[in-house]
């Protein structure tokens, strides 16, 4: 079976349904796309109302060919032993092609572990060279327990 399905079977996907992933654990199959929204609001909503596991601060610039992003993350709480790894996306908006406009596209995914306690901060700066128009990018980064499956949170800004 190809690479790609390994990690679909990760996350408990099949690659052959219509499937939608909302928080990494939370699994909506189906064919029928309307639930899909009602699923995703349920689950949004759910998510309002657990206390933030860790307070993240993302900075982003970039100039024409060289991008800095500045991550610190602080531990709010006592975080459950487990797999911790934090994730860091550089995308790409607006790439036009023959089948269409895509948004959002991973050009770059780093990945580090996250060992922290209560109280503990990790703090870091990347930077990496890049061809992409700087106004159409933006970073995500999510922390993830790689043993379950669960992102825990996730923060999103805008390159300046």
């Amino acid at each position: 079976m190809p690479a790609a399905y390994d990690r679909l079977d990760y996350y408990g996907l099949n690659p052959y349904a219509t499937q939608v992933v909302f928080d990494g654990t939370d699994v909506n199959e189906g064919y029928i796309p309307v639930h899909f929204r009602e699923d995703f609001k349920r689950s949004i909503d759910s998510a309002r109302t657990v206390l933030p596991k860790f307070a993240i601060m993302l900075d982003a610039h970039a100039s024409v060919s060289q991008g800095t992003i500045t991550i610190n993350i602080i531990s709010c709480t006592e975080i459950p032993y487990g797999d911790i790894n934090g994730f860091l996306c550089v995308l790409e908006d607006s790439l036009d092609d023959w089948y269409g406009s895509y948004r959002r596209v991973v050009r770059d995914l780093y990945q580090f572990p996250l060992v922290i306690t209560a109280t503990d901060t990790f703090d870091t700066i990347i930077t990496f060279d890049h061809g992409y128009s700087t106004n159409k990018m933006s970073a995500v980064v999510f922390i993830q327990d790689l043993s379950t499956g669960q992102v825990m949170q996730a923060i999103f800004r805008r390159f300046d």
